[in-house]
């Protein structure tokens, strides 16, 4: 397969990446030096495209020997930059030339450093110690020499001095095999890790009589290092450190050095199993019990200690003064959940704590008292930077728990960040990007302009692993657009522009630190295209970006009125100002013909105008909807393009004016139920008025109402509401029954009654009679006949009677019922598995078989009818 390489430039030329077709891979090298996934590189040459935060791109293919200089560009580019932000020192990282791939950075076997300008040069030994050097110059200078070398930054070379330096690592067995002791080789120097539980000088590795095992890796070494120590403590926990309490310490990593002194908290663990995590001084909390070797999910992590070495560890954590961080998670959603998030991440400083909750603020926080009161929830204590994590873990789940059920409009907004550290404040976004379908991306590229993207896929799919994403709301996404103008602009000049042979128009002229600068022309249609204005205007004025917005509002409603009998046909949209003209979005309202008070409107396409309809009722909804009684209300709908049309909400819910917690839903007149927080449906807020509008048509309909309740272990039951007929349907049972559960909701504070839209509900009886029969069908069968039933749909599989086809397995083979005594070969049902609900399918008994068989005549016409209705 051949080769290729392309160039990968912007619109102002300037080259980002060099792409290539290798060996079947398509890839892109970039200044992170290091070649990963590119799917744009098959876009035909002169399309544009948008890769990694860059828009406009276009792929040049170039012969081998170009891109060697492509690519040494890049490097080159990179050396440059770091050289421009250098302290006192060079940094250099030595490869080898016959590699591979000499500039992957993981690839250098050694470093070098030289004093600036003229100081002496220094290269790692393997010892870790820097020793005087001369052949920096040469390598850098000399063609054919064996190594390349590559600049680095300051934290690039401490990141390689660690790796280079790090220790290497030997578990060494006795005669009979069992582990002896755990040996470390730095600098040339041996010690070993012994059954005393303490390093010592060693020479096991010089002894013959032993066999040794050694780690390719440092991580494996201190991970056998961690499992050596645990089990001798565990063996002496069992047997030599018996008492009150079982104590453990956290070394919350299983790469820790074994040292008890090292924890962050302890641990201990009653004799009937119950836990407690240390907390301060006279004050343990409820946690989850240390695992013991074997046991499922055990970690390494957990280290057996004695109750001295507890009371030495818990005496060093209540004396100090640096915070100390908690996670408190409720049991029950770990149990419903695989990942269940944080109730609150908790900092303890002294003896002042706060915590970050669910409401995304931090505030002052009783962490025992609250505990309390909350007897499903545990604690355990975590190091700052996990303790952040999972702050970003609170964030990421409710944002998104909101934007599907409380922020309301026609866009979804993404802040985009560099890393999870970096999401925990909302002004350390890079990029801002909006969705109003899965795959309709636009990023915020400023000046009100938005353009196409994939981030979000890119980001979903793992390609920009190192970047994080969070949901934010349409205020937070303006607060957002408004910093990222105020950046970009400090690099951004902008002027009116009139040239001899064209129309007005705003020229922005970008000067970035490391790009060449680039110059951009807007006239009002089809928005910036590459420009050379400035040298051949008859007239330049430099404005300030504020005007620039106006000016290019106003550009485009020129546009549009002079070409408004070919595109622009369908009324007008009203703004406040020009400025807003350039994002249509921001329109007040649409009117057929502009009257007085529409000083600032233009025409809008037919397109335009249905998406500005529903984007401007969503804003106003927003608007409208004061708190009743205490609470905000909002109307459900299952699509997003129901939301405009009160009438089809399938159920209204409501929560607190102030907070977020607890959510209930509409059951009956007078009647709420606790319910989860929206998070698969798309909600509206709605006026006192129309809740009371909505609620009254609910509680009258005719049609069967759907809820899912659920506990501390998931699904209680499905029950369907007829009227004011309450029933349910068990997970385990395929019969409805009568019903108290909305009863027990009110009551058992674990239960929470979610209501399903009538075609959500549908789905979700079938699937669970579906796998309720499968089970039976597997436990209960005799013989070797399995029969199932074929619908048509998923409301006439509700009733095994609505069947069209019966279905006969004899081992292998499949038949399917033709008329009394005749079954015919057949390979529908084998078609159809796993496709359900397309055409959905259900194992029946022999005699629910024997009942559909026997009556054909009637059951073939109920068949003719399905097929046949209107």
């Amino acid at each position: 397969m051949d080769n290729r390489f392309f160039a990968i430039h912007d619109s102002s030329g300037v080259l980002r990446a060099v792409g290539r077709m290798w060996q079947g891979a398509d890839e892109a090298y970039t200044d992170g030096l290091y070649w990963e996934t590119c799917d744009q590189i098959g876009t035909p040459p002169g399309q544009r495209f948008s890769w990694r935060g860059w828009t406009d791109l276009v792929l040049e293919e170039l012969p081998d020997e170009q891109a060697a200089d492509a690519l040494l560009f890049i490097i080159t580019a990179r050396g440059r930059e770091i050289a421009h932000a250098s302290d006192d020192l060079e940094r250099y990282a030595i490869f080898r030339a016959a590699e591979a791939h000499p500039f992957l950075l993981d690839n250098a076997y050694t470093l070098i450093r030289r004093a600036l300008p003229d100081g002496p040069e220094e290269e790692l030994a393997r010892d870790g110690q820097w020793r005087p050097a001369n052949r920096l110059d040469e390598i850098r200078d000399g063609d054919g020499h064996p190594d390349v070398c590559l600049r680095l930054a300051e934290r690039e070379m401490d990141w390689h001095e660690e790796r280079l330096i790090a220790p290497r690592y030997t578990l060494v067995r006795d005669g009979a095999g069992q582990p002896l002791a755990v040996v470390r080789e730095v600098g040339g120097a041996e010690e070993a890790y012994t059954r005393d539980l303490a390093w010592a000088p060693s020479h096991l590795l010089d002894r013959p009589d032993l066999t040794f095992q050694r780690f390719q890796y440092p991580r494996q070494g201190q991970a056998e290092l961690l499992e050596f120590a645990h089990t001798v403590r565990d063996e002496r926990q069992r047997t030599e450190w018996a008492g009150e309490y079982d104590y453990f310490a956290d070394l919350v990593s299983q790469f820790a050095e074994p040292d008890p002194d090292l924890a962050v908290s302890v641990v201990r663990r009653s004799r009937d199993g119950c836990a407690e995590v240390f907390f301060a001084e006279g004050v343990w909390l409820r946690t989850a019990a240390p695992l013991r070797i074997g046991e499922l999910f055990f970690q390494w992590s957990n280290l057996p200690v004695t109750a001295d070495e507890a009371e030495r560890i818990t005496r060093r954590i209540a004396s100090s003064e640096e915070p100390r961080y908690f996670v408190v998670t409720d049991d029950a959603e770990e149990r419903e959940n695989r990942r269940s998030t944080a109730v609150a991440v908790v900092r303890l400083t002294g003896t002042a704590g706060d915590a970050f909750t669910r409401d995304l603020a931090w505030r002052p926080y009783d962490l025992p008292g609250t505990l309390a009161d909350q007897p499903r929830w545990t604690v355990r204590a975590v190091t700052e930077g996990a303790a952040r994590q999972e702050e970003f873990y609170v964030h990421d789940r409710v944002r998104h728990a909101r934007q599907v059920g409380e922020w309301v409009g026609e866009y979804d907004y993404f802040a985009i960040f560099d890393g999870t550290l970096e999401a925990l404040d909302l002004d350390n976004a890079f990029m801002l990007v909006r969705r109003s379908t899965p795959s309709g991306e636009e990023q915020y590229s400023g000046n009100r302009q938005w353009g196409s993207t994939d981030k979000l896929y890119r980001l979903s799919s793992g390609r920009d692993w190192t970047e994080e994403s969070l949901p934010i709301s349409p205020a937070e996404a303006e607060h957002l657009r408004r910093k990222l103008d105020e950046r970009w602009n400090g690099w951004r000049r902008y002027y009116a522009v009139t040239a001899d042979d064209g129309p007005p128009a705003v020229v922005m002229l970008s000067t970035p630190r490391h790009a060449a600068p680039s110059e951009l022309a807007f006239t009002g249609e089809f928005g910036w295209k590459v420009s050379d204005l400035l040298r051949r205007a008859a007239t330049v004025d430099e404005i300030e970006p504020d005007r620039a917005v106006e000016l290019m509002g106003t550009l485009v409603g020129d546009h549009r009125y002079l070409k408004q009998q070919e595109h622009y046909g369908a009324g007008y949209a009203v703004f406040r100002r020009w400025d807003d003209v350039v994002d249509l979005e921001s329109a007040l309202r649409l009117v057929g013909q502009p009257g007085p008070g529409d000083e600032v409107a233009v025409p809008i396409t037919a397109h335009e105008s249905e998406r500005l309809a529903k984007m401007i009722f969503l804003r106003r909804a927003e608007e409208r909807a004061e708190p009743a009684d205490d609470h905000r209300y909002f109307a459900v709908f299952d699509y997003r393009g129901n939301v405009m049309d009160l009438d089809a909400a399938y159920a209204v819910i409501r929560c607190p004016a102030e907070g977020t917690e607890p959510w209930e839903t509409f059951v009956r007149d007078g009647e709420w139920r606790t319910t989860r927080a929206p998070h698969q449906v798309k909600t509206v807020p709605i006026t006192a008025a129309d809740v009371d509008r909505v609620t009254r048509r609910i509680a009258a309909t005719e049609h069967t109402r759907y809820f899912d309740v659920r506990g501390d272990r998931g699904r209680v039951a499905i029950v369907r509401l007829t009227g004011s007929v309450e029933e349910a349907l068990a997970r385990d049972v395929l019969e409805w029954a009568p019903s108290d559960l909305f009863e027990r909701v009110r009551t058992e504070p674990e239960l929470v009654a979610e209501e399903f839209s009538e075609s959500s509900g549908t789905m979700a009886v079938f699937y669970q009679t579906q796998s309720v029969r499968a089970e039976r069908q597997k436990s209960e069968r005799a013989g070797d006949d399995r029969y199932f039933a074929i619908f048509a749909d998923l409301a006439a599989a509700l009733d095994v009677g609505n069947a069209l086809v019966v279905v006969r397995r004899r081992g292998e083979a499949e038949e399917k019922f033709v008329r009394p005594g005749e079954w015919v070969p057949t390979d529908e049902l084998s078609r159809l598995e796993g496709k359900a609900p397309f055409q959905p399918y259900l194992a029946i008994s022999a005699e629910e078989a024997e009942r559909l068989t026997r009556g054909a005549g009637t059951w073939r016409e109920r068949a003719r009818r399905w097929l046949t209705r209107g």
